[in-house]
């Protein structure tokens, strides 16, 4: 049963992270986050490169760890590589997807 606190807050939140690497700051914005909204969704960026060292399975595993050990509710997905420009998409059928995809996941 949810306590009245709980049925105040908001259902879910997107939160971006890079998290290159994971830092109390990254803890810190989740926990804030966290108080406002029953559930959240860290959509953790893909990019490796020369200023991305770490590849995205640690860093998963590193937010899935710090989340649970904070008692944070939610889960890591991945956030979908995104061209520099959204006219470098063929067409709209890319962006109606990616759409979906999060409106799966606020449910």
């Amino acid at each position: 049963m949810q306590t009245l606190a709980e049925m105040k807050k908001s259902p879910v939140a997107f939160v971006p992270l890079r998290a290159q690497p994971l830092h109390y700051g990254h803890i810190n914005l989740l926990l804030s986050v966290a108080q406002s909204y029953q559930q959240i969704v860290v959509l953790l960026s893909q990019k490796k490169g020369d200023d991305d060292p770490y590849d995205y399975a640690l860093r998963k595993q590193w937010l899935e760890q710090a989340m649970a050990l904070y008692h944070i509710n939610g889960h890591v997905e991945a956030l979908p590589l995104f061209p520099s420009s959204i006219d470098s998409y063929k067409d709209k059928d890319d962006i109606v997807a990616i759409q979906k995809k999060f409106q799966a996941l606020a449910h």
